[in-house]
Order: C-alpha cells, then structure tokens, then sequence
C-alpha cells in the first residue's frame, strides 16, 4: 500500500436487479475502483485476495485488447475518482440477480495495476423479484436449416423479457417427469447467460435480444453455448 485514503461507503438505493452506492474518499485525488461480486465466487477467500483476483481479472482483459484499443490502467473508463455515486449495473456494468448476497470491495488502484489502499468491504443484498403477469406470445414466421424468424407478441410493454431457445434434445434437461417445464433450471440457464453481460454492457449482443415496449421480430441462430466464469484465479 502506498496511500492511507479511506472510503465511506453507503447505498441509497437496493433493488433487485441494481445497487446505487456512494463512495466519498477521504482523499480526492485517489483513483479507485469499485466491486460487487455474489457472495457464492468470493467463498475461500478474504477481502485482500479477493482485491487481487479483481485485478487479475481486469489486468488479463486489459492486455488482451477487452475494452478496447488503447484502454489500459491509466485511463480504463471503470476507474473512479473523487465522489461519485453510481449504479453497480447501469454505471458499472455489473450484474445482480434477485435476493442474492453481494460483497462489495471498494479499492485504490495506481495506473499500473497496482492497488493502492487497505480495502473496502461491505455484504448487502438485493431484493427479491416483483411477480409479474406478463405473458409472451411467439409466432414463428420464417425457418430454415440453421435459423428461424419469430414474432414475439408481450402483454405488456413496460418489462423486459429475454428469448431463451432450447434444441429439442435439450428437452429433457428442462423438463419434470409430469411433463411440466422445470421453471427453476430455465431460470438458472437464464442466469448464466445473463453474466455474459458483465462488464460490457448495453453493447452486448445478448443484451440487445433483451426487447421492450413492442412486438418484435427477431431472427435467432443455432449457436452453441460457452461459459464465461466472472473471475479468474
């Protein structure tokens, strides 16, 4: 560590699929970065090495051209200063899901990757989803041997909804021995690819299949799946 810069840290507003935090340091001139990681990926590990795989994790995207041409520690758009508050999704381009535990480590970082300060950590969590009566008609327009076109046809149009297309050998992994579709798995194979949007944003392909406020057409593709864990050791 090389600065004695403190945060006082606090969050205004929790939802369930957001965090708004206020971060004041004690020092303005402090570059630092902000963290909310769930609960279960931070398990072994104490606030310091957590720091550290945070910085792995940057560090390794940095060098490999993820953000971007030219983007490195010394101008990443990620890194804070003075005080700010901010979205943990919308500003950060973290994601949450409903009623979750979420450590949140708030830390100085210099412009070569090195973190500067003792570190900032606090759990919290977000609330649980709203119930929702929205209904999604689909009606398929156009198929051919690798794609197909639907129409998707909501009930309401102030939610978001997101497609999510299964093989019909696939089948069988979302589906109760009643015949009855396995609501939990579809939720946690939504989830998965719902991380693929950290950190990049409202850019990602997977977020623009994400529609709203009217019918839509949308032409899907066979594409075979990949995980993208968030952090690496």
């Amino acid at each position: 560590m090389t600065s004695d810069c403190t945060f006082a840290v606090d969050f205004p507003v929790i939802k369930d699929n957001d965090m708004q935090i206020h971060i004041k340091p004690s020092d303005n001139s402090e570059r630092y970065y902000a963290a909310f990681v769930e609960e279960s990926k931070c398990e072994g590990y104490d606030k310091y090495q957590m720091a550290q795989r945070l910085i792995n994790m940057e560090d390794s995207r940095l060098q490999q051209g993820f953000y971007g041409e030219g983007i490195t520690w010394a101008n990443a758009p990620w890194m804070l200063s003075g005080e700010v508050t901010k979205w943990g999704r919308d500003d950060l381009f973290w994601t949450f899901s409903p009623n979750r535990k979420y450590n949140i480590y708030v830390f100085g970082i210099d412009a070569n990757g090195k973190r500067t300060t003792d570190v900032y950590y606090e759990q919290r969590s977000t609330l649980p989803a709203p119930e929702s009566d929205m209904t999604v008609e689909m009606v398929p327009q156009e198929t051919t041997y690798n794609k197909f076109t639907v129409t998707f046809k909501p009930s309401r149009d102030d939610e978001y909804y997101i497609p999510l297309l299964v093989s019909k050998e696939e089948m069988q992994y979302v589906t109760n021995p009643d015949g009855t579709l396995d609501e939990q798995t579809i939720c946690e194979e939504i989830e998965q690819h719902s991380q693929l949007l950290h950190p990049e944003g409202r850019d990602h392909p997977l977020l623009q299949r994400c529609f709203r406020n009217r019918i839509h057409s949308a032409r899907l593709r066979m594409v075979r799946r990949q995980h993208h864990p968030l952090l690496h050791p």
